[in-house]
């Protein structure tokens, strides 16, 4: 994982806009023990956080891996 990358997760939609996004600041990636974008491209997963408005859009900010959970595909 490069330490200097933030990951942004949006819920694939069909309209312009996400309803929601899940953000990891860069300094954060620290808390997870691998890339989490690369981990988790493409997977289902369900976040635990509290969701705040970023620029317009609702977002969960995540500072640890512990808040993930996968789910089969």
């Amino acid at each position: 994982m490069q330490p200097n990358r933030k990951c942004l997760a949006e819920p694939r939609q069909k309209v312009p806009k996400p309803a929601f996004s899940v953000f990891i600041r860069k300094r954060e990636l620290i808390n997870f023990s691998s890339d989490p974008q690369a981990e988790f491209d493409g997977q289902l997963i369900a976040v635990k956080g509290k969701v705040q408005d970023f620029n317009g859009t609702p977002t969960i900010n995540l500072a640890r891996e512990e808040r993930i959970d996968l789910y089969g595909n």
